[in-house]
């Protein structure tokens, strides 16, 4: 018994139909619902806070070193007397 038919319209008829194949590749329905809050939280919300990390690294380097220089300045005030 071969694996394969001969013939081509009867390996067809056996599979389901394309429109079938891509109508069940969506996503379902019941799992879009709900999602909404959560879905404007992450488009929103985590793009601002990363942004906001950014700036807040950027400052707080720029002042650490303001406060190494002012340190620097005086251990050689110190070193002097």
């Amino acid at each position: 018994m071969p694996l394969l038919p001969t013939s081509l319209k009867a390996a067809r008829s056996r599979g389901p139909c394309t429109r079938s194949l891509v109508r069940g590749a969506g996503v379902a329905p019941d799992s879009a619902k709900g999602n909404g809050w959560w879905d404007a939280i992450t488009r929103f919300a985590l793009p601002f806070l990363s942004s906001l990390a950014g700036v807040f690294l950027g400052y707080l380097t720029f002042f650490h070193k303001a406060a190494i220089e002012d340190t620097e300045r005086l251990k050689t005030i110190v070193e002097g007397l």
